[in-house]
């Protein structure tokens, strides 16, 4: 089974840094990328989308919001929320609006595929 990833990250070497690492998996398909809350919401619809990668500080909003529109959704893609800030409120609230996993920025890219 291939896992549609679409990755969610306002700096384009985030962006580009994950599509490289992340691209070589063979049960991983790049299906989108955003760089704004507003791109994002547009591809979560996309059937495709299976598991986002999602930075919650973005420039024109919180990636929490996402998160809680994404639960309205018939059958809303799993979240993965990438961070460079591992504080206790954000791990709980990403939590609580329903993501998945929550990891650093600094995890090893095995990390990130396996969660």
């Amino acid at each position: 089974m291939t896992i549609g990833l679409l990755l969610v990250d306002d700096h384009p070497v985030v962006l580009d840094g994950l599509r490289a690492a992340l691209e070589h998996y063979d049960d991983v398909t790049i299906v989108g990328e955003a760089s704004t809350l507003a791109g994002a919401r547009q591809l979560i619809r996309d059937p495709a989308v299976d598991v986002v990668l999602l930075d919650l500080r973005l420039p024109d909003g919180s990636g929490a919001d996402l998160l809680r529109e994404a639960q309205e959704l018939s059958a809303p893609p799993a979240f993965i929320v990438l961070s460079s800030f591992m504080t206790a409120q954000y791990v709980h609230a990403a939590i609580a609006l329903g993501a998945s996993g929550f990891l650093l920025k600094t995890a090893p890219t095995d990390e990130i595929h396996a969660t």
